[in-house]
């Protein structure tokens, strides 16, 4: 049950405390009596000054094994998950303000998506405008490569005016359906 004096067995000195005679138990320079079940502790001091401790079987284990080396082994216990349980609620709170920051972080990005995605979807009827009129025009001149005379591509011959725009619609498109 003990290694150097510590109690390693917290079940053991538990046990041991419930058998011995129940407090309060008292310290001082008179006699004192505690009687429990027939279990007791008597403690007086003699004519040199030394206490002088009359205990029952079930009293005396537990104060051998309430020895200073357990008790401080307890405290040393109890001090090591005060500071693990202090040391998790400091952590806890810079995880709440990351989640914070993440989460303000998150929704200034989906704002930010909605302001592309509503210039993307105004580009996109621009280049549809575009589009429709260079079909139009290529159906007024039967196909022929003539000169485009539009918005994105003045100048440009109008097959491939159509085809460069039914392109960047198609790219539009696809970005605007992205999640």
């Amino acid at each position: 049950m003990r290694e150097g004096g510590a109690v390693n067995d917290l079940e053991e000195l538990k046990r041991l405390a419930q058998e011995a005679t129940p407090g309060p138990w008292y310290a001082g320079e008179k006699e004192r009596w505690q009687m429990a079940d027939g279990r007791f502790i008597r403690t007086s001091v003699d004519k040199s000054g030394t206490a002088l401790v009359l205990v029952g079987n079930s009293n005396a284990d537990f104060i051998a094994a309430a020895n200073p080396a357990a008790v401080l082994a307890l405290i040393e216990r109890v001090e090591t998950l005060e500071w693990n349980y202090a040391q998790t609620v400091r952590d806890n709170q810079h995880l709440e303000r990351d989640i914070e920051t993440m989460t303000w972080e998150r929704d200034q990005a989906k704002a930010r998506v909605s302001q592309i995605k509503t210039a993307l979807s105004g580009l996109r009827g621009d280049v549809t405008g575009a589009l429709e009129e260079a079909e139009r025009q290529s159906k007024a001149t039967s196909g022929m490569s003539v000169p485009y005379t539009g918005p994105f591509a003045s100048g440009l011959r109008l097959p491939s005016v159509v085809r460069d725009l039914r392109e960047q619609r198609r790219i539009l498109d696809a970005a605007l359906e992205a999640k």
